[in-house]
């Protein structure tokens, strides 16, 4: 996540910021490899303990590779499992 463009209005704020995810999983069906380059639009709220985020989306501009490997990560973490090597 880089370059948020922040835009006060008192006690809430939104914010753009432009982002890259990546998936690497070897030997995932499918293929190995997934990126997404876009933006994360946010929505800050002020709260007594600090700035919280009230709300976010995320903006795809471009994907590459295997869509799946975010869903195959998801269930390995559901499952309890290390996603640090093969």
């Amino acid at each position: 996540v880089t370059n948020p463009i922040v835009t006060l209005h008192g006690d809430s704020a939104d914010v753009l910021a432009q982002m890259q995810i990546a998936h690497y999983r070897p030997g995932a069906d499918g293929g190995p490899f997934y990126l997404v380059v876009g933006t994360y639009d946010y929505t800050m709220a002020r709260t007594p303990a600090g700035w919280k985020i009230a709300s976010m989306r995320v903006n795809k501009l471009f994907e590459l590779g295997n869509t799946r490997l975010p869903e195959i990560a998801s269930a390995r973490v559901k499952a309890g499992q290390v996603a640090t090597g093969p």
